[in-house]
């Protein structure tokens, strides 16, 4: 008995099974995992060598030529992408096809190694990556608000930022643009020669009275030190009134005698405008296993649920 015999004589057995077949279809497109990019690993291996100090001629020639001669013994190495910038040589190794990424990442840091004792003694020791879509951001978001910018930037990293953090397969978070606060304690140096005071005796005297500020900078016209500010003062006239030293007996000098104090913004380093309106960026790259559908519809869920408890800003 043949097939086409069965189906004639038993149609309700054929039914059975193609209802049982539609039903495993079904199921199956609904478990089926789905990506915004195929899962794959690009052959490609970056080579970063900080060298702090150097220009982009010394680090050429003492780090960017010997590393990449080194990568040229390689086997499966394509061709090599080299940029050589201030403090710092970047090396794009290009494979073949069909390399295994992690024995060639092996061999090419064996014959880094081996050319170690030729780079200059204060280079950082080259990091080693290889590219993978999973370090590219699955989102691109655009935020603004009709607060004060320095409030919104505050609120975003402090209250917004975290409910986003918490939410499963979301990896990392990049801030772009937005104002932040800065509390800048600019000084003369020409006071700090009258008063025989150091710039360090500035930074100290501030970090010991502890500021409950944002972080800020002191700085002159040719150097500048971070200061943490975090205690029991908070506004920039309390800055003003500490006590950096005591030369002479009832002559106390302050903050104020040899330096500005200003409640400013953080110097800006990226800018984001969404239809011509400042706002603040926010790069979302998710986690290795994550699905990056799934993770960007969390996202908007909780950007929605944010947007509501904040409508009137």
């Amino acid at each position: 008995m043949n097939i086409t015999e069965i189906s004639i004589k038993r149609p309700s057995l054929i039914i059975v099974l193609f209802s049982v077949f539609a039903l495993l279809g079904f199921i199956g497109y609904k478990n089926l995992s789905y990506e915004l990019m195929p899962d794959f690993n690009q052959p490609v291996v970056v080579i970063k060598t900080g060298y702090p100090g150097a220009e982009p001629e010394e680090v050429e020639t003492s780090v960017s030529r010997k590393i990449e001669d080194a990568l040229s013994n390689v086997e499966g190495v394509d061709y090599l992408v080299t940029k050589s910038l201030p403090n710092a040589s970047v090396i794009i190794a290009n494979l073949k096809y069909g390399t295994d990424l992690d024995k060639t990442m092996q061999d090419a840091q064996r014959y880094i190694d081996n050319i170690r004792k030729d780079l200059p003694e204060d280079i950082l020791s080259p990091v080693m990556s290889k590219v993978s879509p999973n370090d590219l951001p699955i989102m691109s978001i655009s935020a603004s608000s009709k607060i004060p910018a320095t409030e919104f930037y505050q609120k975003m990293k402090d209250e917004y930022l975290p409910q986003i953090q918490q939410i499963k397969g979301v990896a990392e978070i990049t801030i772009l643009g937005g104002e932040e606060r800065e509390v800048q304690v600019k000084v003369d140096v020409d006071k700090l020669k009258f008063y025989k005071i150091s710039l360090s005796q500035v930074v100290e005297a501030i970090n010991r009275s502890g500021i409950d500020l944002p972080s800020g900078k002191v700085q002159t016209d040719k150097e500048s030190s971070s200061v943490r500010l975090s205690g029991k003062f908070n506004s920039p006239d309390d800055i003003k009134n500490v006590q950096i030293a005591m030369p002479m007996p009832g002559s106390p000098v302050y903050v104020r005698d040899v330096a500005e104090v200003t409640d400013g913004l953080k110097e800006a380093t990226s800018i984001n405008r969404y239809n011509g309106q400042n706002g603040i960026g926010l790069l979302l790259k998710k986690q290795g296993d994550a699905n990056a559908v799934e993770v960007s519809k969390l996202v908007r869920e909780k950007f929605k649920f944010i947007e509501k408890q904040n409508e009137a800003q």
